[in-house]
């Protein structure tokens, strides 16, 4: 029997139980997450606040461009007063 041949299967074996095994079980247990339902209320509470913070944003950034083109409107209308005195 060769030693050669021994040594380095225990070593391959000692590999995949101390490196590739303890990987293999945190990519599976890291999809089990167990869920607090206090959590899932937070989560949905944030969820909405952000959803109505976009909103929000939406309606300002819509205000802003008519502002905007109603600003750019009155300047193109301006017109020269001519005929007073300097």
């Amino acid at each position: 029997m060769n030693y050669t041949y021994v040594t380095s299967t225990i070593a391959g074996v000692a590999i995949m139980f101390f490196a590739v095994a303890p990987t293999v079980m945190l990519l599976i247990g890291s999809r089990r997450k167990p869920t607090n339902p206090k959590i899932e209320v937070l989560e949905a509470t944030d969820q909405a606040i952000a959803d109505q913070t976009n909103e929000g944003f939406t309606l300002i950034a819509q205000r802003l461009e008519a502002l905007e083109a109603k600003v750019i409107e009155i300047s193109e209308e301006r017109k020269e007063i001519s005929g007073f005195k300097n």
